[in-house]
């Protein structure tokens, strides 16, 4: 994939490999690599580049393959790898046999999603007190 997509539906990856060497190769959803060892996956060239949108979640199958070829960090909404779903954090060949490669991918949860962890705990905290000066 040498030129970016404007799609939004995701990419689904469930045999072979694909190779993206442009920011936005991968279109604006969500890319799943789904056959358990027979995807790989090919992110080539750039410093800190986006093939994969920064909303979008990342999906690996187990014995799957991301190879990492750009220096610097992808910037991803979310990771699951073999099924678990990973926290934000910093990702590289080091963390998963899954990602080879120099580069990493970094997850950075959407802002509405921290937003809302917030605001559900300063809701709690308010509640409690209004409990209390009811007692």
């Amino acid at each position: 994939l040498n030129v970016a997509n404007t799609y939004s539906g995701g990419t689904l990856i469930n045999g072979g490999s694909v190779t993206a060497t442009v920011n936005g190769a991968l279109g604006g959803g969500n890319v799943s690599l789904t056959s358990a060892g027979g995807v790989t996956l090919t992110l080539q060239g750039g410093i800190n580049p986006n093939f994969i949108a920064d909303t979008a979640t990342l999906t690996i199958g187990g014995g799957d393959t991301v190879f990492l070829n750009y220096t610097g960090t992808e910037v991803v909404g979310g990771l699951t790898v073999e099924g678990m779903v990973e926290p934000a954090g910093v990702y590289s060949f080091a963390n998963f046999e899954e990602l080879a490669g120099t580069g990493t991918i970094t997850v950075v949860p959407e802002p509405a999603t921290i937003g809302m962890v917030f605001l559900g705990a300063g809701l709690l905290v308010g509640l409690q007190r209004f409990r209390r000066k009811l007692g």
